[in-house]
């Protein structure tokens, strides 16, 4: 049962993490992602929170359509599906493990928009039950309203930061033979014309202030690195002390990186499932209660000792995000639904500013606390 809720909230969330997928104009405007729903269209919005979102670029939504022939040669999947025709969504049909939204993450540079857009989604079918990771490509909105595409290279929707603006510069994870994991880092121009490898053989990333985190390693265990947005001065992350797993065909692995920090599992440990908490900030790991209260940690304040934790109910079939204290107690509820989950999509989950941001069909909601 574990196995298969720890699937069910990769899957149906579409999270690999909760770091922003949005953009704040100089307007105090947010861009954001939407997901294709009964009454309402994919595509991008923009809102002020607590307000219903305008459309700026509206997508379609589509049927996927199993594909006889893999359109890439990737070593890790087992299924490839295509977009087939426009459809409503009630005829849609989502493999497992994947999660069909056209637009997923979305960034602002000047005036122009940067996106990414579904390309296919894949599945892995093997005997731990599967997963799956939509394969994505990377494309630009001018202030005119042209679209076009920024690179040729594909980008894996497993990746924390499907891809960064910073300055000047654009940081993407470039698919090389898989979309999970063995992911190159490249540093490019906006325009995409200039590009430089950083860091090959990564199977995840990152960046938060002004370094880049990555996961490397194998399946017997990675280890977490960090840089400087040149890629130089790697350095590993001793203070993490257990192997990390990163998401693969068979389940979401054991570490979420988010606003302020990266929370992980120490599997290893007394055979008990320990958590633990790695601070961007101070370079620090803290002790977290152990896994039974809440089933996904999202984000930690250490120095307010307050966890904001995701817990699923089997009675009532439903979903509750709340902040509980270290001793694992819940302290208040900030989200619950029953509404399948991508009814509503999270944008910035941070424990240390007291802010829960997300979508509601195209609603922008912000929660404070």
């Amino acid at each position: 049962m574990r196995k298969i809720l720890s699937v069910l909230l990769v899957s149906l969330l579409g999270l690999s993490s909760f770091l922003p997928t949005s953009a704040l104009a100089a307007s105090k405007e947010i861009y954001y992602p939407v997901v294709g729903a009964s009454k309402t269209t994919p595509g991008i919005y923009k809102a002020v929170p607590n307000k219903t979102g305008k459309a700026v670029t509206k997508e379609k939504v589509y049927k996927l359509k199993g594909l006889s022939k893999n359109p890439l040669k990737l070593e890790d999947i087992t299924f490839f599906y295509g977009k087939d025709r426009v459809a409503k969504s009630s005829e849609m049909k989502y493999p497992w493990g994947v999660n069909l939204d056209t637009i997923q993450e979305v960034k602002i540079s000047g005036k122009d928009i940067y996106f990414t857009k579904f390309l296919y989604a894949t599945e892995y079918a093997g005997g731990c039950g599967g997963g799956g990771a939509d394969i994505l490509e990377l494309y630009k909105r001018n202030s005119k309203g042209k679209i076009t595409k920024v690179i040729s290279d594909k980008i894996s929707a497993d990746a924390t930061n499907q891809f960064v603006i910073s300055g000047s510069s654009l940081y993407y994870s470039k698919i090389t033979n898989g979309v999970f994991g063995n992911f190159t880092i490249i540093k490019a121009s906006l325009d995409g014309k200039k590009k430089t490898t950083l860091q090959k053989g990564v199977d995840d990333f990152w960046v938060s202030g002004k370094f880049i985190y990555f996961t490397k390693g194998n399946y017997e265990g990675e280890k977490l690195y960090r840089m400087d947005l040149n890629g130089k001065g790697v350095k590993t992350i001793t203070a993490v002390k257990a192997k990390l797993y990163g998401m693969n065909g068979c389940g979401e692995g054991n570490y979420t990186p988010s606003k302020n920090g990266v929370a992980f599992q120490d599997y290893h440990e007394d055979s008990v499932e320990n958590n633990y908490f790695y601070d961007f900030s101070t370079n620090k790991v803290t002790k977290l209660p152990k896994k039974d209260v809440y089933i996904h940690i999202l984000d930690v304040n250490v120095s307010k000792k307050r966890i904001i934790g995701m817990t699923y109910s089997n009675d009532n079939d439903s979903w509750s995000i709340g902040l509980y204290d270290f001793n694992g107690k819940k302290i208040k509820t900030l989200k619950s639904s029953k509404t399948p989950s991508w009814f509503y999509n999270f944008i910035t989950i941070d424990a240390k500013a007291g802010k829960f941001l997300y979508t509601e069909g195209n609603r922008l909601k912000e929660i404070k606390f």
